[in-house]
């Protein structure tokens, strides 16, 4: 990543060296508009050449999963087709409308449903496939219009999941669809990861889901205390490395650049491309190092005009994905503990400590006790975010 950066620096050192020789230097207006054009042809490029390591969650790994994506973006795709078919079933699968609160169709309560199987057999494939590559781009890029299909469908991908998992349940097969689970998560993150900001927030509203139904499994007593292992092993590589809000600026910001000729209301574009060169410095400066710093400092990253847009209500709400996750890890953590320390407040409390910190989770001391997003991300703009809240951890009997 400090790479690309690099690069692109030295891009422009070079560029505005030319000038310089060029004569250029004492009609510093000119010369200005020279180096922002030229700026805005670096950052497409740069944007364009960055890659996206992260560890693969499975061996053995096999390189570079990108293409494993696209099929998302495309309705007509077999991935398309499946998740259309099980948006289809949603009042089955979800008894309820968005936002009325009421439970999902618990996993071992779910009709078998043998055509949906056979319909996204490619998507469980290609879940299962990117859980061993070491890095994947999402498939949104740079080329994509403000009227492109942003892949709304997507959104079905956790009742898809569960419809795959809802036979190993039944047959008490617990650790396995986890598994799955946590490969869909993994998906879901690459899908917005070296994305536009709209990609990662789909990437939240996905990874939140998922999380429910993983909590699902976590509370299954017949899960045992190795199953338990096993996932908080994959969370910990989740929580390491999911999309960064530095990267998708940097998608972000090109998109703008290589885009807004057509969203200008003037003529002259160059006003705007420094506008953009200003809040991008200050991005830089505020998402240096942690995610909640990159939030309380965005809000002082003051740019007028189109490209002045609030951008710390979107770092709290990808910080949503972290703390989805930490509630996660915690429960496993719970399952891995004896009754005695999961019971008792003061040992839980100890129990978990790594996670109580002010960047992760708040929790509450109650019977069953309450996990809290973070003060930094209950400043979020949206009433309604996140959907989940409250979580609720709980005390099960351990299976050796």
């Amino acid at each position: 990543m400090a790479g690309s950066w690099h690069h692109e620096g030295m891009q422009l050192a070079t560029t505005l060296l030319l000038i310089a020789l060029f004569g250029c230097a004492n009609e510093i207006g000119e010369c200005e508009r020279v180096r922002v054009l030229t700026m805005r042809s670096a950052w497409i490029a740069v944007a364009r050449a960055e890659r996206c390591p992260r560890p693969a969650l499975r061996p053995p790994v096999t390189g570079d999963g990108s293409a494993l994506l696209v099929g998302l973006r495309d309705k007509h795709s077999p991935e398309g087709q499946c998740l259309a078919r099980v948006s289809a079933l949603h009042r089955e699968l979800e008894p309820c409308e968005p936002g009325e609160g009421c439970p999902l169709t618990k996993l071992e309560s779910l009709k078998p449903h043998p055509e949906i199987l056979m319909a996204c057999a490619p998507l469980y494939d290609k879940i299962e496939r990117i859980a061993h590559a070491n890095e994947a781009c999402s498939p949104m890029t740079l080329d994509d219009d403000v009227t492109s299909d942003l892949g709304a469908s997507v959104f079905a991908l956790d009742h898809a999941v569960r419809i795959q998992i809802a036979p190993l349940v039944t047959k008490g097969e617990i650790g396995a669809a986890a598994r799955h689970v946590i490969d869909a998560m993994r998906f879901s993150d690459d899908y917005g990861r070296k994305g536009t900001l709209i990609g990662p927030m789909m990437t939240v509203a996905m990874a939140t889901d998922l999380v429910g139904t993983l909590d699902e499994l976590l509370v299954d007593p017949r899960l045992t205390r190795d199953g338990a292992r096993a996932i908080a092993r994959d969370l910990e590589v989740l929580l390491a490395s999911g999309p960064t809000f530095d990267a998708i600026m940097r998608q972000e910001d090109a998109w703008l650049a290589k885009n807004i000729d057509g969203m200008s209301q003037v003529k002259d574009i160059v006003p705007e491309l420094l506008a953009l060169e200003q809040r991008a410095r200050g991005v830089r400066r505020a998402c240096c190092r942690t995610l909640r710093e990159c939030a309380e400092q965005l809000g002082e990253v003051k740019v007028d005009g189109p490209l002045g847009a609030i951008l710390d209500h979107y770092a709290r709400r990808l910080g949503a994905r972290d703390y989805a996750l930490t509630f996660a890890r915690m429960q496993a953590e719970l399952r891995i503990a004896s009754p005695e320390d999961c019971n008792d407040p003061t040992r839980r409390r100890a129990v978990l400590a790594k996670w109580l910190t002010p960047d992760q989770a708040v929790l509450g001391d109650e019977l069953e006790p309450i996990v809290s997003p973070p003060a930094w991300q209950r400043k979020s703009t949206n009433s309604d975010w996140p959907k989940q809240l409250p979580w609720v951890l709980k005390c099960i009997p351990a299976t050796l």
